[in-house]
């Protein structure tokens, strides 16, 4: 299968902008929210949802604050059924709901894209495989208030949170929360929270010479310790081990 891929990390301004092109693109969130108008169908680029925007179709886009998000621009002929699907839904339905493990890629890839530069087609092939394995079934919009919350614990990550504090910034219960999250993404508030400081944490330690007691704090967590267990427990890899397998790497470079 012939197709050409390009892979970027992008902010958008405080304004809309309308516009189409001859390739396709996937807008997957990082940080912040991105307001979309695609084929006359409105939604939001937040937390664990994309916008798949087909060739030649007008749509337009406006954000506030601080935000990135990762960027696909692909072509593709009609040989493949994965992304021949992925095209379809792209023509029917522009916005995709997925699952927080993708997030973590999307997360890790804003990283990488912020930092150096990657394999576009390596990861960008992933990526279209991951979204066309999302597209059978049909899946619910991230509602405003789940939107909400997610922009939320993304730009306060250096605080420990409570539910009650993310639940306020979503302007809804903090039981409505509860069933949100576990609705759309499967999991916690607080769960959620604490997998996205993991992923700063890890994004730290694989850009900076901090400290991990610096690192810690950075990322909401009390001391060295709280991380070192919560990465241990939730990744399998303590912050020290995860440094010291990333040095041989870097040497390399």
């Amino acid at each position: 299968m012939a197709h050409a891929l390009d892979l970027s990390l992008r902010s958008y301004a405080a304004q809309t902008l309308r516009h189409s092109h001859a390739h396709h693109q996937i807008v997957l969130p990082v940080a912040g929210v991105l307001e979309m108008e695609v084929a006359g169908k409105g939604g939001q680029v937040a937390g664990c949802q994309a916008a798949l925007i087909a060739a030649g179709r007008d749509h337009s886009c406006e954000a506030s604050g601080a935000n990135s998000f990762v960027v696909l621009d692909w072509t593709a002929d009609d040989s493949d059924d994965e992304l021949a699907r992925l095209s379809d839904r792209a023509e029917r339905r522009p916005f995709l709901a997925y699952d927080p493990g993708l997030q973590h890629l999307v997360s890790f890839l804003g990283c990488e894209l912020r930092n150096r530069p990657v394999d576009n087609r390596g990861w960008g092939a992933l990526l279209l495989s991951a979204l066309a394995a999302r597209t059978g079934a049909a899946q619910p919009a991230c509602p405003r208030q789940l939107a909400r919350a997610i922009a939320y614990i993304r730009a306060n990550g250096q605080l420990r949170l409570g539910v009650e504090a993310i639940a306020r910034a979503a302007c809804c219960s903090a039981s409505h929360l509860h069933a949100l999250f576990q609705r759309h993404l499967g999991t916690s508030p607080m769960d959620y929270a604490a997998e996205t400081r993991l992923d700063r944490a890890m994004s730290l330690l694989m850009e900076s010479d901090e400290s991990i007691s610096a690192i810690a704090l950075e990322t909401g967590h009390a001391d060295q310790s709280v991380l070192t267990r919560s990465m241990k427990r939730r990744r399998g890899i303590t912050p020290a081990e995860y440094r010291r397998r990333l040095q041989p790497v870097f040497a390399r470079a």
